[in-house]
């Protein structure tokens, strides 16, 4: 039972060991040795030896050197094993933080990757780019389908720092163009109230909404009806980007010649994967949450081929849906799976509109994404 549960020991510290070893893409070095769990696995001393683990993370000599060492093995190339030679080739390990120069255009993306939010906020405290904190949630609407927003306080009925009522609050309603359609004020008796807020309905028939939620502490749901089945999804807590005029003027003016080319400022980006078949696909309801124009580039791929890319203009706190199957037409076999990349020069965010046969006159769902 011992040598059981010392081979597990070993198999889960090696796992451990693997993961820690590729994501970091061994670029960070460090002294510290693997000490929780130093027993290997030895077929041939009958089970285990006290020999140490190797390091979690190597220093560039250290790696430089068991590049070097031949390792009885076979030789691998590109994943493919040559069974005609007795050494196995170990990939060039990246340089450290402290010395990103000599990193490889791979490590060169994932070090530029790491350091951008710490340059996003130095470059907002540059150009004077407040953050305002919001909560949001999006909105849409079609003929025989209702957007009704349910406004609570119930996750903090067992909190007596806020459960004590009135909770007053309003609802500001963007549309597509960015325009203030409406604001709805509402107020709340007690923590377990409930307030519904039935959204107007515009031409474009989309957006999103903000909500003053300094006496709410609980998620804010928007719902989708037609009288008879509904869907749901709850907001979002982060913020609304305001820059300032020359910011804005400065922005434009680059956005515009990076247009050009179909190209924009890449200070923000998103990964997100949706489905498109003949039956059902995924539509993107992007959002502007800023007071500038948005140029977010969207490229789709599938299976590590590119589709194709769009570039989209949001105007400032507008809003836009896109259809990825304009990105390649769905398959028949059934739902392909497709991987999309976004840019954007301004903050924004997404929320994945599902859609059956027929299309956007159809039934349709909201989903969060992380």
């Amino acid at each position: 039972m011992a040598n059981h549960e010392d081979g597990l020991l070993y198999s889960l510290a090696r796992l451990v060991y693997r993961l820690s070893y590729r994501r970091s893409g061994e670029c960070l070095h460090s002294k510290r040795h693997l000490t929780h769990f130093n027993v290997r696995h030895s077929a041939d001393s009958g089970g285990h030896d006290r020999r140490p683990l190797p390091r979690l993370r190597q220093t560039p000599r250290e790696a430089a050197q068991a590049r070097r060492k031949p390792v009885s093995g076979r030789r691998e190339k590109g994943g493919v094993a040559d069974p005609q030679d007795g050494v196995v080739e170990r990939a060039p390990i990246p340089a450290s933080r402290n010395n990103p120069g000599s990193l490889t255009l791979y490590g060169r993306l994932e070090y530029a990757h790491l350091m951008a939010p710490g340059l996003r906020g130095l470059a907002r405290k540059a150009l004077g780019v407040e953050r305002t904190p919001t909560y949001y949630l999006p909105w849409l609407i079609r003929p025989g389908l209702d957007c009704v927003l349910l406004i609570n306080n119930i996750e903090a009925r067992f909190k007596r720092e806020y459960n004590r009522g009135p909770f007053p609050s309003s609802v500001r309603q963007y549309d597509a163009d960015g325009t203030l359609v409406r604001r709805y004020d509402v107020s709340l008796v007690s923590s377990t109230d409930i307030a519904e807020v039935r959204l107007q309905p515009t031409p474009a028939g989309f957006g999103f909404v903000t909500v003053d939620v300094t006496h709410l502490h609980s998620d804010l749901y928007t719902t989708l009806s037609n009288g008879r089945y509904y869907t749901a999804t709850h907001g979002r807590h982060e913020f609304i980007e305001t820059y300032p005029a020359w910011v804005r003027t400065l922005l434009g003016a680059l956005g515009h010649l990076l247009a050009l080319t179909r190209r924009t400022i890449p200070a923000f980006r998103r990964e997100q994967f949706v489905f498109v078949g003949v039956e059902s696909r995924s539509h993107l309801l992007l959002m502007n949450l800023s007071n500038v124009v948005n140029r977010v580039r969207v490229v789709a791929s599938e299976d590590g081929r590119r589709l194709g890319s769009r570039l989209l203009t949001l105007r400032p706190m507008g809003s836009h849906t896109f259809d990825v199957s304009q990105l390649g037409a769905p398959g028949e076999e059934g739902p392909a799976v497709r991987h999309l990349h976004l840019q954007g020069n301004a903050w924004f965010n997404l929320y994945l509109v599902g859609a059956g046969p027929q299309d956007l006159a159809g039934p349709l769902s909201l989903m969060h994404v992380k």
